[in-house]
């Protein structure tokens, strides 16, 4: 059963809960019937609490809060704006991704006034996918204390993508986990983790590599309002999102994506490798 299809099937077919109180967090991306769902199993009298990061929102919602019958009041909804995740750094990058996107009533970029760390700026690596591998390790090995800080490899698709990474990694005694579709991390000392954009949802690292960002790993668009130019966007910009000390993008010359360009050249290092 398809997940949307399960929360319609327990809004008709499950006898109401009632709880007294609901916290839902992540909630971005539900559907009008997850939500839906929620609210019939709430107490005559109670509370739903619902908390989301539209940063992470992927996909259009395709509803308003008041079709599905939630009232937002001014003094019932309350938007966080302290940037505790990104520096300052990180986050101006983040925003130039997502500036001009189409925007529902509750969308939010990343702050860049309220962010509550300053660091270094991000590096954009144009050149060879294996030397923009070399350049990561090398970053890893002289600039990340493993003991407790995390890394991320991030990339657009899974699969055959991370072969030479995995190798490369191996090769020089990194430890690495695969958390594409993993739910948790998984046990284990690793704390460098290979994930693609899409399952990075709602984690954060101290340090995200996204390399090989090339032509040929993306959806192809026709304009500026195609609706897979538009998600890609939203999909670097949240993956962006997710580092908190360093950020580091690479790019073969001759496959350059057009997202690059999106960002403003003062704020990255870049370095041809």
């Amino acid at each position: 059963m398809e997940w949307s299809q399960l929360a319609h099937f327990v809004q008709q077919n499950c006898s109401s809960l009632d709880y007294d109180a609901v916290v839902c967090d992540e909630t971005q991306d539900f559907t009008a019937n997850h939500l839906r769902t929620l609210s019939s199993h709430l107490a005559e009298e109670s509370s739903l609490t619902i908390v989301l990061d539209t940063a992470q929102r992927i996909y259009a919602r395709g509803y308003t809060w008041r079709e599905i019958g939630f009232d937002l009041q001014a003094n019932r909804s309350h938007t966080l704006r302290i940037n505790y995740r990104n520096s300052t750094e990180i986050a101006k990058v983040a925003a130039a991704i997502l500036d001009g996107v189409p925007r529902d009533d509750d969308f939010t970029i990343p702050s860049l006034e309220r962010t509550v760390a300053t660091g270094i700026k991000p590096v954009v690596l144009e050149g060879l996918y294996n030397k923009q591998v070399a350049f990561c390790i090398k970053y890893i090995k002289d600039n990340v204390n493993l003991d407790n800080e995390t890394v991320a490899f991030l990339k657009p698709k899974g699969g055959n993508w991370f072969q030479h990474l995995e190798q490369e990694l191996s090769i020089n005694n990194l430890p690495y986990v695969t958390i594409t579709r993993e739910a948790i991390w998984p046990d284990g000392d690793e704390e460098i983790a290979l994930c693609t954009l899409h399952s990075s949802k709602g984690l954060e690292f101290d340090h995200v590599f996204i390399i090989g960002f090339n032509q040929e790993c993306l959806s192809s668009w026709e304009d500026e309002e195609d609706h897979r130019y538009i998600t890609t966007r939203k999909l670097l910009g949240m993956g962006i999102g997710r580092a908190k000390k360093s950020l580091i993008i690479g790019y073969k010359p001759t496959q350059k994506s057009d997202l690059i360009d999106l960002i403003n050249p003062d704020d990255y290092e870049l370095i041809q490798i």
